[in-house]
């Protein structure tokens, strides 16, 4: 499942809300997101405090488990931001 997409012919880039930041800046749920993406704990913090659109945390493994652990739906979870064509 792939969250870059394009709408309107307008390409839409995605990136986690600040809401959901602030829940997943958690140990518990960095553990989890660190070891269903394969990556460590001190990466997915770096991540959460560089919020780059279309990083590891919008990929849908990971939405999946900041959904099971904050309670959130995905339309809380990650933001939209439009992108000029031909750059992304």
């Amino acid at each position: 499942m792939c969250y870059n997409v394009v709408r309107n012919k307008v390409n839409v880039i995605m990136k986690l809300s600040t809401i959901a930041l602030q829940n997943i800046n958690k140990t518990p749920i960095r553990l989890k997101l660190a070891l269903e993406l394969g990556c460590t704990e001190r990466w997915i913090s770096r991540l959460i405090k560089d919020n780059e659109t279309d990083s590891d945390l919008t990929k849908a493994s990971a939405v999946r488990v900041i959904r099971e652990e904050t309670g959130m739906v995905d339309t809380d979870i990650l933001e939209q931001e439009p992108v000029n064509e031909g750059t992304k």
